[in-house]
């Protein structure tokens, strides 16, 4: 009853972050003050929880503000009817460790009507042309886009992980791209190679280098990456960053050299 109360005198808020139980936390909500309840201001919701996140336990919340522009869920799943939330005001979407099913997930995408940012962790889909192409939507505002793979996606034994069967789908299309984070699994090889479909008003490159044992193909693909940048390529290209689940210096010191001797930052996070 505190946190029905507590919503009831809190209408004026611009942001919520969430760190307890949903199903718990909806379940406090009075439903005769959920009734009379409109969140106008509210325009950033964010759930930090170590469970999934059931996107039908989030409703009762998402259905009181309908001004949202920023959804940051942890392990979302299931999914939500037709008509149940509209997604269009939302410019911000990021969904970490996500169990989304594949066609709830473009179904989502779609609902947005202009996505500025789009950051997407999966620890059960693997992003591929359809995914892309949902994304397409959006090519004249999306500015950010990470797709990531979750730790346990990349450590499975039976996913059958090979460079070239997980090369990501071109980017290029995506013209106003100014930041692409991206696991190493999904920079592919040879003609599929990432640094060959990168849109042309890129400024910084995060990569994800998950497996040790993809070292050497990771280097070659950086030494790819650097020569179209000499070749001006990518002149917006200012910076990249590496990050990955297993250090290795040397590898690091390695790619480091590659890039900067062309003129690009490079970092390690």
């Amino acid at each position: 009853m505190l946190i029905g109360m507590v919503l009831l005198y809190a209408r004026n808020i611009r942001a919520l972050d969430l760190n307890d139980d949903l199903q718990h936390f909806t379940a406090l909500i009075p439903k005769d003050i959920v009734a009379g309840i409109r969140f106008d201001l509210l325009t950033s919701f964010r759930v930090r929880q170590f469970d999934p996140t059931p996107l039908g336990n989030i409703l009762p919340l998402l259905r009181l503000a309908h001004n949202l522009t920023t959804v940051d869920l942890y392990q979302p799943e299931g999914g939500l009817g037709d008509g149940e939330f509209d997604w269009g005001n939302v410019h911000h979407l990021t969904l970490r460790g996500s169990l989304l099913p594949v066609d709830q997930l473009i179904r989502i995408i779609k609902a947005c009507r202009n996505l500025g940012l789009f950051h997407y962790e999966s620890n059960n889909v693997f992003v591929d042309e359809a995914v892309i192409r949902a994304l397409s939507h959006h090519t004249s505002t999306l500015n950010s886009l990470q797709l990531l793979l979750g730790r346990h996606t990349i450590m499975h034994e039976d996913a059958g992980f090979y460079p070239d069967a997980m090369a990501l789908p071109s980017v290029s299309r995506f013209s106003k791209l100014r930041s692409l984070g991206l696991s190493e699994r999904y920079t592919g090889s040879d003609s599929r190679c990432v640094p060959s479909s990168l849109p042309s008003a890129l400024e910084e490159l995060t990569v994800d280098d998950d497996m040790d044992a993809l070292r050497e193909v990771g280097t070659a693909r950086f030494a790819a990456l650097a020569g179209r940048f000499r070749n001006g390529e990518y002149p917006q290209l200012r910076e990249v960053t590496l990050g990955t689940f297993f250090r290795a210096e040397e590898h690091h010191h390695i790619i480091r050299k590659i890039l900067t001797d062309v003129g690009l930052l490079c970092h390690v996070k």
